[in-house]
């Protein structure tokens, strides 16, 4: 297909919106003069703005969403948007060109054809001998069926032979084009009636000569007008041509017949031996049919006797019927004359009741008095309260101001003992605090917290709740909010779910977390800072020397506590400390059943240094964890999170099972590992995968159990490979 589409094309769209202000048709196919080209996606939206094209007003209102229309189309005016000019219907073709015009006409009319469904009830019908016929069907027990005419005659058209072999992808061809004028007509009756037309013909004949036997014509005259109203003769030369070709075609026999008939009638009438045997005939088949006629007459004559009879019988029923309807009618009406005088009682009672109602609301009115003006003497109590109140106010401010007085000297006094080092000190701050603020959380404390802020979280309760079926489209959507490719996105979540600790590097690093908290933990991250003094796993519980629980403690905490909600925690600086010492314990303590699972442990480096150029082999910190580098996207230095737009609200993930694995993806990922701990990891990895990106989850999956078993970098994602690199430049740095 050309890149641009040409004013004068001839389109075939599908009819995709409709209303009254505006449609949409979809172009599925082109008409290149000989044959339908088909449209992909990608070929429609490279032609057209949005791949539709828009109907003028009302071009398409109310009409059936999913019709097929064929229509030429131009840029309109002012815009960039294509237009379609004049839509018309588009007729469907069936292709029935090949066998005879009998076999044409039982498929139509006695088998039964299927049309494209929604496209309406007419379609073109290609016939043998070059023909064409438009024609209109009717469903019946799910197959289309001509619907004829009274008489049971079809128009043919000439048809373009061209049309023969068009089709679109397979589907049904449709009308490119105007069809020409009608050239002939056949008769398509079924066979019942059309042999049952025969029939009556020659009955027909008959029945008007015995009824012209009394006349004064001579015998030859009669049969020939007999004849003629029996459309036996050639009065009627085109309906009796479509009478004799259907004849000489499908019932060769019967032809023969009418056209010894013909050759009879010549004799009857030329001869004068011909009119003495007609005369003979009738005179014999007359007293035969007038016997007949008798009989009838008499049996006909009683059946109506006895209907007229039955009838009767029947008037005098429904006489009865209406005799108890107007009996029970005059009882109604009496019932209405009772009711007419219940009614008169019920208003003289309403009356009554309306005075008393009136009596007792010039009660209610004096009660309505008398309370206004008790409400006025309290007015005047409450201004003289009012007045003392403002005095209490003015004492009050005083207090106040020598309170905050205090509350300042007393700060400096404990920032001089010591603050937060000394428990005692540290306890009686808090209950000073309390008191000299009366319980206000608005004020600072007096005393700084022993734990860092980054350490605690902060819930953020305006953040919605998503399930299994919605965080694949949340990721996204966070993932293009924040420049960072959504596949890879998709892959931190299921390394994370799945009780890995992820490494994520590189320059998208805090962009890529920041927007996976939004999406699975309403935003809220808690941050474990490394230093050089973790070097056992002991030192990630507790401080040293106080002993008071780590950030990595408290989220542990928080995860036991609630085990439906995301706890996400960040050991930020990893290389800043020996991780080295205590990391392959950590993995160990992440990957059993002791770890939440609703805990989610990502780690992010200290150190700025270039990623190795080559894929180094992997080292012992490489099979502990995780290591990512989310790619950005194409324009992420344009994306939402860089320029300062507000993305949607926070959500936090419902944490729940995961999905089974297909017997597929077992079998893929076991005969990618070598060891059974290599395995449990890998598959963790793509039963989560399931619902956000099941393919890639399953390949990221079996990449990372060649990794964990044979140490071969080579078949890991590509965001993986990014991160084994940066680890390589960790591990150069330390």
């Amino acid at each position: 297909m050309s890149n641009m589409a040409g004013d004068n094309d001839v389109w075939l769209g599908q009819l995709d919106k409709a209303n009254n202000l505006y449609s949409h048709f979809k172009p599925v196919a082109r008409f290149t003069g000989s044959s339908w080209d088909s449209v992909s996606e990608p070929e429609r939206r490279k032609a057209f703005n949005k791949g539709v094209v828009y109907g003028e007003k009302n071009a398409a209102s109310h009409q059936r969403v999913g019709t097929y229309w064929l229509f030429r189309c131009h840029v309109e005016s002012g815009s960039d948007r294509w237009v379609a000019k004049d839509p018309e219907r588009a007729l469907p073709m069936l292709n029935l060109s090949k066998g005879s015009m009998a076999q044409a006409r039982r498929t139509l009319c006695e088998t039964g054809v299927v049309l494209p469904e929604g496209n309406g009830n007419s379609a073109v019908a290609l016939l043998p001998e070059g023909y064409c016929a438009l024609l209109k069907f009717e469903l019946r027990q799910g197959k289309w069926y001509v619907k004829l005419p009274t008489d049971g005659s079809v128009e043919l058209r000439p048809v373009d032979q061209s049309w023969l072999g068009i089709g679109v992808d397979g589907g049904p061809p449709f009308l490119p084009g105007k069809l020409a004028e009608v050239v002939t007509r056949v008769t398509w009756v079924s066979d019942g009636d059309f042999l049952a037309s025969v029939v009556d013909r020659y009955r027909g004949a008959l029945s008007s000569y015995l009824a012209m036997i009394r006349g004064t014509d001579a015998p030859h005259r009669r049969l020939h007008r007999a004849l003629h109203e029996a459309n036996l003769t050639a009065s009627s030369a085109e309906e009796l041509q479509l009478f004799v070709e259907r004849l000489r075609v499908e019932w060769s026999d019967t032809a023969r017949s009418l056209e010894a008939l013909g050759s009879m009638t010549a004799l009857l009438i030329d001869t004068d031996e011909g009119k003495r045997l007609l005369e003979t005939a009738i005179e014999h088949r007359t007293r035969e049919v007038i016997s007949s006629m008798e009989s009838k007459l008499k049996s006909e004559i009683s059946i109506r006797l006895a209907g007229r009879e039955k009838e009767l019988v029947e008037l005098n029923e429904k006489l009865g019927d209406v005799s108890r309807d107007l009996k029970l009618g005059t009882g109604a009406l009496e019932a209405l004359h009772r009711d007419r005088e219940k009614a008169n009682a019920d208003i003289k009672q309403v009356k009554e009741d309306v005075g008393a109602a009136q009596t007792l609301l010039d009660e209610r009115q004096r009660d309505l008095d008398e309370v206004e003006a008790r409400i006025a003497d309290l007015l005047r109590e409450r201004a003289l309260i009012e007045e003392g109140n403002s005095a209490a106010d003015s004492k009050l401010q005083a207090l106040r101001a020598s309170l905050v007085n205090f509350s300042d000297g007393a700060r400096r006094v404990f920032e001089v003992a010591g603050g937060a080092d000394h428990e005692a000190v540290g306890a009686l701050a808090t209950r000073l605090q309390a008191l000299l603020n009366g319980g206000e959380k608005s004020v600072p404390p007096f005393l700084p917290n022993s734990l860092p802020p980054w350490a605690l979280a902060i819930d953020n309760a305006a953040c919605e709740i998503v399930d299994a079926r919605q965080i694949g489209n949340r990721l996204i959507h966070e993932a293009q909010w924040a420049g960072v490719s959504s596949e890879d996105m998709l892959l931190l979540d299921a390394f994370a779910r799945s009780g890995e600790m992820v490494l994520l590097a590189g320059p998208m690093a805090d962009s890529c977390l920041r927007a996976y908290s939004r999406a699975v933990a309403g935003g809220v991250i808690r941050v474990h800072a490394a230093d050089p003094s973790v070097i056992g796993l002991d030192d990630l519980w507790r401080t040293s020397p106080t002993g008071r629980p780590t950030a990595f403690a408290l989220a542990w905490h928080r995860a036991h506590q609630v085990p439906s909600e995301v706890v996400l925690l960040c050991i930020r600086d990893l290389d800043a400390a020996p991780f080295r010492l205590w990391l392959s314990s950590l993995q160990a303590v992440l990957d059993s059943a002791q770890r939440p699972r609703n805990l989610l442990v990502i780690a992010l480096p200290s150190a700025r240094t270039e990623d190795a150029q080559e894929l180094p082999p992997a080292s012992d910190p490489a099979r502990y964890l995780a290591a990512l580098a989310p790619r950005p996207l194409a324009d992420a230095a344009r994306s939402d999170d860089i320029m300062g737009s507000a993305g949607a609200a926070p959500t936090r993930w419902l944490v729940s099972d995961p999905p089974p694995l297909s017997r597929q993806t077992l079998q893929l990922v076991a005969k990618r590992g070598r060891d059974t701990a290599a395995i449990r990891r890998a598959l963790r990895v793509a039963a989560v995968g399931i619902n956000t990106a099941e393919v890639m989850a399953r390949d990221a999956a079996a990449g990372w159990a060649d990794f964990l078993s044979e140490a071969d970098p080579s078949s890991l994602h590509e965001a993986l490979k990014l991160g084994l690199r940066a680890v390589a430049s960790l591990r150069s740095t330390r």
